[in-house]
């Protein structure tokens, strides 16, 4: 049997993810299909050895130097310039690049760049965390690199989640903020158009309950058997025990679930965000079915969503002093900028001067 192109079973559920997981206050929509096979082994490296023990120790310094503050520097720079155009759509060639030069050398000169990125780095309080392990999943198209979810414990014990944006350059890697950014408008942007919930078919909802049950009774292969084959031919029985184990570890044995949203999809498919609450801890799960002529299979699953502790769309809105001192600003603009209303969020920084170093206090 064909086996799918995985970059495009990940853009399919980070569309699903936004549909289906219920709104959390400080949660992410976002979920993409993750795999703990690294993109390379010095990917995983760089992660493990370099970036995440400069969060732990709280060397903020350091995390910014391994970070590419260059490319997220353009990246929101092109998202500003389209968001103005799309504005302003007489502005000429001279205006446009005025108003580039503009932002530029205000809102994303490199000091006013560090200082957000940094206190968004404070304000996660990593201090003291201990890897886990790491997932991986390519980022969202046609942004380059991989959005990663690293699981860790805090001293007290108690587990955390970092979500970080990865991407090669050249032969070494580095921190691409831009990539977490860019997956929280996208699903913020999937959100608005969403077809209201639909009641849950009879035979998907018997579905689920047969592998939740499955699940809570510690029967993995019972539930394993109800995926159709085309989840089987890409995950043996092998790896979804690995992925079974690993919930329990997280939130215990499943006790409970509760079905918060059942919506269609294209494929003739029903997609489904559960809530499942275990002894340990609970959380949000993405189920799919799948029509095959007169009954259905489970057609996908993911159990793992990713937390934005230091999602780059907080530090896109974070008010964080210089960590240097800032240029004089450049003339404004000739071209009037309008205000940017509540309900359509920008990528782009708001920074309101210097305040406070950022690092530890």
């Amino acid at each position: 049997m064909k086996k799918r192109n995985p970059f495009l079973l990940a853009a399919a559920v980070l569309l699903l993810a936004a549909a289906l997981l219920p709104a959390h206050a400080g949660e992410a929509a976002a979920n993409p299909l993750f795999t703990s096979e690294p993109p390379a082994p010095e990917a995983l490296a760089f992660l493990r050895d370099a970036y995440f023990p400069a969060l732990a120790a709280n060397d903020i310094q350091q995390a910014l130097a391994l970070t590419d503050m260059r490319g997220f520097r353009q990246y929101l720079l092109d998202t500003r310039m389209r968001e103005m155009k799309a504005k302003l759509p007489d502005m000429t060639p001279g205006q446009e690049q005025e108003l580039s030069a503009f932002y530029q050398t205000n809102n994303l000169a490199p000091a006013n760049l560090a200082a957000i990125v940094g206190e968004s780095l404070v304000q996660g309080r990593y201090t003291g965390l201990k890897w886990d392990s790491a997932v991986f999943a390519p980022a969202p198209e046609p942004l380059q690199g991989y959005v990663v979810q690293i699981a860790a414990t805090d001293p007290s014990g108690a587990p955390k989640t970092v979500l970080v944006g990865l991407k090669a350059l050249g032969d070494q890697w580095a921190v691409a903020p831009e990539i977490p950014m860019d997956l929280s408008f996208r699903i913020a942007a999937a959100r608005k158009g969403l077809p209201a919930s639909v009641p849950v078919p009879d035979p998907v909802s018997a579905l689920a309950t047969a592998f939740w049950n499955a699940c809570k009774a510690g029967d993995p292969e019972t539930a394993y058997a109800l995926f159709g084959p085309d989840y089987r031919s890409r995950i043996p029985l092998l790896g979804f025990l690995g992925i079974y184990q690993e919930l329990v570890e997280r939130i215990g044995v499943p006790e409970s679930w509760s079905i918060d949203v059942c919506r269609p999809l294209p494929g003739d498919r029903i997609g489904l965000g559960i809530q499942v609450v275990g002894g340990k801890d609970k959380t949000d799960a993405i189920m799919t079915f799948r029509r095959m002529g007169l009954t259905w299979v489970l057609d996908e699953a993911q159990f793992r969503p990713p937390s934005v502790g230091n999602n780059a769309a907080a530090q896109s809105k974070a008010h964080a002093a210089a960590a240097a001192p800032v240029a004089s600003p450049a003339p404004a603009p000739a071209v009037a900028v309008p205000a940017d209303s509540d309900d359509a969020p920008s990528a782009f920084p708001v920074f309101k001067g210097p305040e406070k170093p950022i690092g530890p206090e």
